[in-house]
């Protein structure tokens, strides 16, 4: 009887020291996850070619959209204090997409300052991956909660859509936009919604123009005026002789009627690229985050 009863102690002591190991792994994994990866560690490919705020390593820009790419990029950097940069890649050298482009970042001397601020969008094209990164006052600009979805959204279709250049050049738009919302003060939220459309980017320019078109038009208009001599009849019974016109009948036809129809197109809020719900920060200090298109 005593053998029975201590077998069946035994049976229950290795089931409770099992079920401990068992809690101390599931407690282990997550601490080991969200470890901080050695950036340094990471063999980047072609290290001493990669400068400048667009690399294109996988050749999908022409040598002018990459100038005028990296113009509007520097231009948006000297005046918000803010790295901006795109990076293009044919692969990630074997390594997790978002450490590949973090460690090019770091080991390349990318951003703004002693916080190294920047903002980065990367493409690796072996596996069609995309990045969009945040360090420093990138990340204050770009937030994960809200900047990251709005961002990533409008750029991504385009990538979908084999429209590189117009991917990168709204993502550097829409960065500029964040950056200058950011240093006034009140960086976009979903308190402080963007409305960014064409029309809202294209208003201060439209302004200018308009204000430019009025002033000539009245400097043109009074100059015409001190040239004319003439006066102008306003009235058809201006040329006519008193009483010389007499209706004697008149009659309305009905000719036809146009209708017009208008196909209702149904909305399709699907996608098959992008990614949505947010960025988050890692432990290397990064914010943001990454899909497929």
């Amino acid at each position: 009887m005593n053998t029975i009863l201590h077998k069946k102690h035994s049976k229950r002591s290795l089931f409770a020291v099992l079920c401990t190991f068992l809690l101390c792994i599931s407690l282990t994994l997550p601490v080991l996850a969200s470890a901080k990866v050695d950036l340094a560690s990471i063999e980047v490919a072609n290290k001493s070619e990669i400068s400048g705020d667009v690399y294109d390593g996988a050749g999908l820009l022409s040598s002018d959209q990459i100038t005028a790419l990296s113009n509007k990029l520097a231009a948006i950097e000297q005046q918000y204090q803010c790295d901006v940069v795109v990076f293009t890649l044919k692969d990630t050298n074997g390594y997790d997409v978002r450490n590949y482009v973090e460690a090019i970042y770091t080991q390349c001397g990318y951003g703004y300052g002693d916080g190294h601020d920047g903002i980065i969008f990367a493409v690796s094209m072996a596996e069609r991956d995309w990045q969009l990164l945040t360090y420093g006052y990138g990340l204050t600009a770009v937030s994960n909660e809200y900047g990251f979805d709005y961002i990533s959204s409008r750029v991504t279709s385009k990538l979908s859509d084999g429209d590189y250049y117009d991917a990168f050049t709204t993502f550097a738009d829409l960065s500029e936009a964040f950056l200058k919302e950011a240093r006034e003060g009140t960086p976009y939220s979903d308190d402080n919604p963007a409305k960014l459309t064409f029309l809202s980017r294209a208003l201060p320019y439209l302004m200018s123009f308009g204000i430019a078109f009025i002033v000539a038009l009245i400097i043109c208009s009074v100059k015409a005026a001190s040239m004319k001599t003439a006066v102008k009849k306003t009235s058809a019974a201006d040329y006519m002789e008193p009483g010389s016109f007499h209706l004697t009948k008149k009659r309305d036809y009905y000719l036809y009627t146009t209708t017009q129809r208008v196909k209702r197109e149904k909305n399709d809020s699907s996608s098959s690229s992008g990614s949505s719900g947010g960025g988050s920060t890692d432990s290397n200090g990064f914010g943001g985050g990454g899909g497929k298109f």
